[in-house]
């Protein structure tokens, strides 16, 4: 992985049963990830693959795109309530519809806000649908 690669963040929100289980295939992916959740020993082992965990939702305003993975849309508004959202480059809540190309529309924007390369945005994009590969939230019922 390039040192540009390495340094694209992706932010994480929600360390549920699916949410965590994305997010772990980002993280053994070598993805730059930084996981915060509202109980934080849910979040604490993804570190053993090289996550970051966040103490404070703030800290997500360092990453180029942040995933949001909670229940319903109140959690939402709970846990994005305020700047932080603001100050990301991009958001995107977790629909079962076109997660993909809702990941393309935001690495759009951060290519036009320069804040990666192209090659990095392959990259994440390859990683992400790796990361998909024969997994749906039923698998792990």
């Amino acid at each position: 992985m390039s040192a540009a690669t390495s340094d694209a963040r992706i932010g994480w929100i929600g360390i549920g049963r699916m949410g965590y289980a994305m997010a772990e295939r980002l993280a053994k992916g070598g993805a730059g990830l930084t996981v915060w959740n509202r109980t934080r020993s849910k979040a604490e082992p993804l570190a053993q693959h090289g996550a970051k965990i966040a103490t404070a939702l703030p800290e997500l305003a360092a990453c180029g795109i942040v995933f949001c993975m909670v229940s319903t849309w109140d959690d939402v508004k709970e846990v994005v309530a305020g700047d932080t959202v603001s100050e990301v480059l991009a958001y995107v809540d977790y629909s079962p519809s076109d997660l993909l190309g809702r990941l393309r529309n935001s690495v759009e924007q951060a290519l036009r806000k320069k804040l990666m390369t192209i090659e990095e945005s392959r990259t994440l994009i390859n990683r992400f649908r790796q990361g998909m590969i024969g997994y749906t939230y039923l698998d792990r019922e």
